[in-house]
């Protein structure tokens, strides 16, 4: 069983509760290149990034863990670790655009 099957068992069993014993560790099952439609320029300290991939989403929320805490980060993460089919990756996109909107971060979706 690999670092993320445990990681994704772990998170499964807590019903999607974060842990500060239990840091995200970002990694994908999924395609790493697959892209986000439309991609998203965000607010990242004090300029902006394109996100394009989902690859690009986890390492953006991971890099966020504690300035932008919100409920719905732990699942979003859960998502976009998880997501292997094309379903799967839909809604990881739909989760990771609903927490950069929420958390007040979206410019603009190009």
């Amino acid at each position: 069983m690999t670092r993320c099957d445990r990681r994704a068992r772990r998170v499964r069993r807590r019903g999607l509760e974060h842990s500060r014993s239990s840091p995200v560790v970002p990694c994908m099952n999924g395609p790493a290149d697959s892209p986000i439609r439309p991609k998203l320029v965000v607010r990242d300290g004090a300029g902006e990034i394109v996100i394009g991939t989902l690859e690009e989403a986890l390492a953006f929320i991971a890099r966020h863990e504690l300035a932008v805490r919100s409920a719905n980060r732990d699942g979003t993460i859960f998502r976009l670790q998880a997501a292997t089919s094309a379903e799967e990756k839909i809604a990881a996109n739909e989760a990771f655009r609903g927490w950069v909107e929420a958390a007040g971060l979206l410019i603009r979706a190009e």
